[in-house]
């Protein structure tokens, strides 16, 4: 059981077993009300103190010199953090942007998709409500298809996610969203060698975007 003064190593679970860890945990790392057991850092999420004390940093270094800062040191900080994120998830740092929240980034994906009439878009019952009901509005206005995936709960293995993806792709399946932690589930899907790896499991054979 995790004390009320350490944290657990990164990637191990964090065991919640009396009423006093439920209570105290969250303020170990955020700065929230001690009597509240917060859920949901999907919607409305609190900042770890960690993300609150850089932010400070930040914005002390903007304001000793805000020219210095927007016209020279801010470029740089962005190409600093988008090599960090691209080694994350295996992506190049030039196809990286920041964006101020994942709703508006997946709406300009989604937005530019270019996508036709019969054209598919797949994803898995699981996803965010808000990306749906963009895609619904999308795919009215382009004629695409939207296809949901049934993924079972609680996932068995892995596999059984990839089998139900795997299932529902067709030759006019040509963009998949998927999400890595879906929001109603909040535990990953996908294995770190599927979802980092170079994604030929899924686009290889159809030229699906994903």
């Amino acid at each position: 059981m995790p004390s009320a003064h350490t944290l657990p190593a990164v990637g191990s679970p964090v065991v919640v077993t009396t009423q006093q860890d439920r209570l105290n945990f969250p303020t170990r790392v955020w700065s929230l009300d001690p009597t509240l057991t917060f859920l949901n850092h999907g919607s409305y999420g609190s900042s770890p103190r960690s993300v609150l004390e850089t932010q400070a940093e930040v914005r002390a270094r903007m304001e000793r010199d805000p020219v210095r800062f927007f016209k020279v040191d801010l470029e740089r900080m962005l190409d600093a953090a988008r090599e960090r994120i691209g080694q994350f998830v295996n992506c190049r740092a030039a196809d990286i942007a920041p964006m101020p929240n994942a709703t508006v980034a997946l709406r300009t994906v989604i937005w530019n998709a270019n996508l036709g009439p019969g054209d598919e878009v797949l994803i898995t019952d699981h996803e965010y409500m808000s990306i749906v009901n963009e895609l619904e509005r999308y795919c009215a206005a382009t004629g695409a298809k939207i296809v949901k995936a049934h993924v079972p709960f609680p996932i068995k293995s892995p596999q059984q996610v990839t089998d139900a993806v795997m299932a529902c792709v067709t030759p006019k399946t040509k963009l998949a969203i998927l999400a890595h932690i879906p929001a109603m589930v909040s535990g990953r899907l996908w294995r770190d060698d599927i979802l980092l790896g170079d994604g030929s499991f899924l686009t290889e054979p159809n030229g699906i975007v994903s």
